[in-house]
């Protein structure tokens, strides 16, 4: 927060911003990812991103344990309604209090569905659409049930793969 390279005017506003949301308890990892992207865009989606669902390593099916998959991703959390208000700070440290119980369910569905994929499947674009598509319906409906703020539906709309290494 103290080494914004903007200009003063919205660094003074962009700092002003972060401490209030400081000092209503707003975790310190989500006003930065705020603070990257300067307060200025709107917030209809949020990004879950959790340690348990980085590195995710694993032999994929058929490899005899010669291969290997090494896969990052982070949740794409939304207001499934047209007209959704836009996401405060304080929606977004909620959806993470209620995905953080599951995130160790979401790395095991990953697993099995890593492991149950051969190479071919994983590497050819649309066996990998196929297996995204998959995995990423599972993952939705563990996270629809659990997601329950107010009177607002949040839905996982998109698994992101921020990292995928096959060896």
């Amino acid at each position: 927060i103290r080494t914004l390279a903007v200009d003063s005017t919205k660094a003074r506003s962009i700092k002003s911003s972060a401490r209030v949301l400081i000092e209503k308890g707003v975790d310190i990892d989500l006003v930065e990812r705020l603070v990257k992207i300067g307060f200025d865009q709107p917030a209809r989606v949020h990004h879950f991103v959790d340690d348990r669902l980085r590195r995710i390593t694993t032999n994929p099916a058929g490899t005899n344990a010669s291969r290997f998959v090494v896969m990052s991703v982070e949740l794409k959390v939304a207001d499934g309604r047209v007209d959704a208000p836009l996401l405060d700070p304080v929606e977004m440290q909620e959806i993470d209090a209620q995905l953080q119980p599951i995130a160790s369910d979401i790395r095991s569905v990953l697993l099995k569905q890593l492991q149950g994929a051969s190479v071919d499947s994983l590497t050819g674009q649309a066996s990998r659409a196929a297996f995204f598509d998959t995995t990423e319906e599972l993952i939705r409906t563990m996270v629809d049930r659990q997601l329950a703020i107010d009177d607002r539906h949040f839905t996982a709309t998109k698994l992101v793969v921020t990292d995928m290494i096959i060896q």
